[in-house]
């Protein structure tokens, strides 16, 4: 349906036409029968005209249409012209035929992108447009002109919100990742030291204890690498001695009686 409606709109279209789907015959509760289709004629050239549209796609859609002529007319007491529109299938009496309409009616056909007119419809004697149906053509026409703009705010207004939404799922993730951390080295430091890192904890008396105890072995290890580099520094002086002392006896002394020359 709606793409035939699409055809139908290329002919009644802007400037000359306000096209409206779906056409209620009143606003709110007062809304009960509807068009597929009104065009409004908007310049003196063109008639200013009100033409209604019934699209049907299957032969039962027509038949159930013909059983409820009330429904029709509760738009079509205030058009110049009422049409009814199918698909063209050949042949056309599958879904209407023409000896079938209502003798104030007129069909057109849609075939690829064409609206063709099978019978014209002949001009109506509608009755002076009821305040309900005025502002249900003034609300539709609003409707239509600020739709295009909300939706497009609406979109912006979804982008910016799926964008936050998606840097909040990586900044959670990233603080899950670094919670699951933090608990991974409480668990390990509580294994390790016995401490139970509860509500009942004195974290500032925990951290002093053990600041204490890295300051200690802090201390110990620099005396521990002192002493270290002592005994290695004796030991390098011993092993120069003792290579000295083994140099001395390696010396052969004179025999006895022998006079160096002079």
């Amino acid at each position: 349906m709606s793409e035939l409606l699409s055809i139908v709109e290329r002919k009644y279209s802007p400037p000359h036409w306000c096209f409206m789907r779906e056409f209620r015959n009143d606003t709110g509760f007062n809304a009960d029968r509807f068009a597929d289709a009104l065009a409004v004629g908007l310049y003196a050239s063109r008639g200013q005209v009100v033409v209604g549209f019934e699209v049907k796609v299957s032969r039962s859609d027509w038949l159930r249409e013909l059983k409820e002529p009330n429904k029709a007319e509760a738009i079509a007491q205030f058009c110049d012209q009422w049409n009814v529109v199918v698909p063209w299938e050949p042949p056309l009496t599958e879904i209407v035929q023409e000896s079938e309409l209502p003798p104030m009616w007129g069909l057109m056909t849609v075939k690829g992108k064409r609206l063709n007119v099978v019978k014209k419809a002949p001009p109506l004697s509608p009755k002076p447009i009821s305040r309900g149906f005025l502002a249900a053509i003034v609300k539709r026409a609003v409707d239509d002109a600020v739709a295009p703009h909300l939706r497009g705010n609406d979109e912006k207004q979804r982008e910016a919100e799926e964008r936050g939404f998606e840097r909040g799922k990586l900044n959670a993730a990233r603080e899950l990742e670094a919670a699951a951390l933090l608990r991974k080295q409480v668990f390990d430091f509580e294994e390790a030291s016995g401490i139970r890192l509860n509500k009942y904890a004195d974290g500032k008396q925990y951290g002093a204890a053990l600041r204490s105890l890295l300051d200690a072995d802090a201390t110990v290890s620099r005396v521990r690498l002192d002493v270290q580099n002592a005994i290695e520094s004796t030991e390098r002086t011993l092993e120069k001695l003792k290579a000295h002392a083994l140099n001395l006896s390696c010396i052969p002394s004179a025999p006895p009686g022998e006079k160096g020359t002079e």
